[in-house]
């Protein structure tokens, strides 16, 4: 997934990686695996970024909220993906945006976040980059998890 931030060309298509994530966010949910309905809720909010950098910043609120309900620190390679995120979603949003966006995210209970997930993942993909360049800082008033 970070591959596919960085417009790395190996990186999986974003068809595929839906189609994944539909399952995986699934299988998470009905056993409850916060550690992986947080990573899908990530999986999610990159995959929005190039379509709907707004409801990727939502996605990213509602996986720091499960990660603070849950206990479960975003480091390694999630703590990677989240901070290529967060630079992604800076490029593509307004800061007053982003960070709001981010809030209302925090504040979804976990089923409409998954619900939300899910949607991007049944819905059209497209691979366009997000238009505007806004190079703020994106989310970092609002109670970063590391």
């Amino acid at each position: 997934m970070a591959m596919a931030l960085a417009g790395d060309p190996a990186a999986p298509p974003l068809v595929a990686v839906a189609d994944h994530l539909r399952q995986s966010l699934g299988f998470s949910v009905a056993s409850g695996d916060a550690f992986g309905v947080l990573v899908g809720l990530l999986t999610a909010a990159i995959l929005a970024v190039p379509v709907d950098p707004a409801r990727a910043a939502t996605l990213l609120g509602a996986a720091e909220a499960v990660s603070r309900r849950s206990g479960i620190v975003i480091s390694g390679v999630e703590g990677q993906r989240r901070d290529l995120l967060r630079a992604a979603l800076a490029a593509s949003l307004a800061a007053d945006e982003c960070d709001a966006a981010i809030v209302a995210g925090s504040n979804l209970e976990e089923d409409a976040a998954v619900l939300l997930a899910l949607d991007l993942a049944g819905s059209e993909t497209a691979a366009s980059p997000a238009q505007g360049q806004h190079h703020r800082s994106c989310g970092n008033r609002v109670g970063r998890v590391h």
